[in-house]
């Protein structure tokens, strides 16, 4: 603004001059009076370019004010315009770095999937080789099965074997001591016979008292219920085997061995029995039902089979009370309980889940919860009063050798403490009453009929009145005949030819047969027991490697899904961080495209601006040429009046 002012002050003597300078070449040529008339032109003139000078001075002060003015309004725009450009930068760069940091991560888990599934692949391959060298053992273990002989040891049937054992394989180990339990009977009975030790049934009395004064009396009542109880000597189940070779061809011994092998068979099958009923009730209750499949039909029927192995059992007038006895006790314990199962179960069917409040769903719940421990309490009571049902009746009645008829008798079913006590009932004249029959069929026995009933239902039902035929056919009153010796000769000559062993010179009808026959028997069925077992010890570890092996195979195939889908992410990422790029390269062209049209469109309007003043421009401009002009022609008039 000073400048211009200067400008326009230097201008305006100029401006003078040059106005001056017409009327100066012109005085030459007019008269005085034109000359007065000129002097008072120019002062005039003079006076009109001054107060004009003044008007424009002051419009070229308000235009630079406004210039001024705009000029600092665009350089605050600019710079917010580039304080806005800049914090976007610096978002872009953030989040540049962000996804750099991510991309690092990425990589960083890629590489180690990469390591982890090179430890998988690793871990495969000596899967492999461990399924390779099981395969090779159990070869091996099947030659050496091929390789057994004669003459192996037995194999005790441990607490940790009998967990494993399925109600099928109890009842496989059942028949197994049934029919050792048979040709130990034969033989006490024969050896009886032949001592003339007076009857069978005082020689099973004096054994049984024997028996019940050592403490070693007979808990058959778990072989009878499959539900055993009280304390059981484990030692005799451990050196079960070698009793057995030691007293298994006993046929030519004295009564007094004989009584002892018949004993310690039946102990060692109550031992089983209890250890089953201990470590796995429910598998017991299973054999029980599995058993009960070869009874009869009907109740009748069932009682009447039960009276008749009861009379070839020869059981005393005073046993026979004394179980009807125990019955009426136990019904009379029990009763109460099958009271309360009912309100029990009553309880826990009204206590249903609700769907429309949760706090009345939640007093539903705890009401059944408590109902259900209250009934699983409830089961183990009519557990303990069952067991001591059973033990009270079939060790403590029961004399071993009646406990040995008994359960050869009743085969392949299994000895019924209930069912007993009811046909003894029969017998004895003592029908229960209808309260009394119906909680006996609850109990899962059998009511005992009526007098006119049970004689109507006797004829025509034989199912347990004869031994079963795969038992060795024995009469307690006869002793050994011809079909016992015949049975053990074919069977010794077998099992020799399957053997390789030669046989022996004689076999005679008459002779005791020989004593390495019931070791022979056990021996192959151990031998046949060891290989079962076998087989499924390596059947489950080749399970377990398979599971292994594909449990293997998933993993690493869920490694590698992880691997691809971080690479995809990886990838995706980079695309991501390529696309801000490229947006970023983007707007900073549009912002050096915004810059450059700023200023052309601020040059613009500078050059184009309309403002006061501006138009007195090239007047002054003609005025300041003319002035100078007129300095230039000033020697000249004042050489005229020389």
């Amino acid at each position: 603004g000073g400048s211009r002012r200067g400008r326009s002050s230097a201008r305006g003597p100029a401006r003078k001059v040059a106005d001056a300078d017409p009327g100066s070449s012109e005085g030459g040529e007019l008269d005085s009076n034109s000359d007065s008339a000129s002097s008072d032109g120019d002062m005039q003139l003079h006076k009109s370019s001054k107060k004009k000078r003044e008007g424009g001075g002051g419009m070229e002060d308000e235009a630079d004010r406004r210039h001024a003015a705009l000029q600092e309004k665009n350089r605050k725009a600019q710079r917010r315009f580039r304080e806005r450009q800049k914090t976007k930068l610096m978002e872009l760069h953030k989040q540049i770095e962000e996804l750099a940091g991510k991309v690092s991560n990425l990589q960083t888990e890629n590489a180690a999937l990469h390591s982890r599934t090179s430890i998988l692949e690793k871990v495969l391959d000596m899967r492999n080789e461990q399924i390779q060298v099981m395969q090779e053992n159990k070869e091996v273990a099947e030659a050496e099965l091929a390789s057994l002989g004669t003459g192996q040891a037995l194999v005790p049937l441990t607490p940790e074997a009998i967990k494993e054992l399925t109600s099928e394989d109890i009842y496989r180990v059942y028949q197994t001591y049934v029919k050792e339990l048979s040709v130990r009977l034969v033989e006490a009975t024969r050896g009886s016979v032949k001592g003339t030790a007076g009857p069978p049934a005082a020689a099973d009395g004096d054994s049984g008292e024997g028996a019940a004064a050592g403490g070693s009396g007979d808990s058959d009542a778990a072989a009878a219920d499959g539900i055993t109880g009280g304390v059981a000597n484990e030692t005799s189940a451990n050196g079960s085997g070698e009793a057995a070779a030691a007293g298994g061809g006993g046929g030519g011994g004295s009564n007094a061995v004989a009584q002892a092998e018949l004993e310690r068979v039946v102990r060692e099958l109550s031992v089983m029995l209890m250890r089953l009923g201990v470590a796995r009730p429910l598998e017991a209750r299973k054999f029980i039902v599995f058993s009960r499949q070869y009874l009869g039909n009907t109740e009748k029927e069932v009682i009447e089979l039960w009276k008749s192995v009861m009379k070839h059992i020869e059981l005393t007038p005073e046993q026979m009370r004394e179980i009807v006895e125990l019955k009426r006790m136990f019904l009379t314990k029990i009763e109460p309980i099958m009271e309360e199962r009912k309100h029990l179960n009553i309880s826990i069917q009204t206590n249903l889940p609700h769907d429309t409040f949760h706090t009345k769903s939640s007093i539903s719940y705890i009401k059944a919860h408590e109902a259900v421990s209250k009934l699983r309490d409830n089961l183990r009571s009519e557990q303990h009063v069952v067991l001591e049902f059973a033990i009270a009746v079939f060790r403590g009645v029961f004399r071993p050798a009646q406990m040995a008829a008994l359960l050869v008798r009743c085969y392949p079913a299994v000895p019924d403490a209930l069912g007993i006590a009811s046909a003894l009932a029969t017998e004895l004249g003592e029908p229960d009453s209808p309260a009394t029959q119906q909680l006996t069929i609850q109990l899962g026995g059998y009511a005992v009929p009526s007098s006119r009933a049970s004689g109507a239902g006797a004829a025509g039902n034989t199912g347990l009145l004869a031994i079963h035929p795969s038992l060795i056919s024995i009469d307690a009153n006869v002793g050994v005949g011809q079909q016992l010796l015949q049975q053990q000769q074919a069977a010794a000559q077998q099992l020799l030819q399957q053997q390789h062993l030669p046989q022996p010179t004689s076999l005679g009808a008459s002779g005791p047969p020989p004593p390495v026959l019931p070791q022979l028997l056990q021996q192959q069925q151990q031998q046949q027991q060891q290989q079962v077992a076998l087989q499924q010890q390596l059947l489950q570890q080749q399970q377990q490697l398979q599971y292994q092996q594909q449990h293997a195979m998933q993993m690493l195939q869920l490694q590698q899904q992880q691997q691809q889908q971080q690479q995809q992410q990886l990838q995706l990422q980079q695309q991501q961080q390529q696309q801000l790029q490229q947006q970023l390269q983007q707007q900073q062209q549009q912002q050096q495209l915004q810059q450059q049209s700023y200023f052309s469109n601020l040059m613009a309007t500078s050059g184009s601006l309309e403002m006061p003043g501006l138009g007195l421009l090239p007047e002054m401009r003609a005025r300041a040429g003319s002035m100078s002009g007129s300095s230039a022609a000033t020697p000249a008039l004042g050489s005229g009046p020389q």
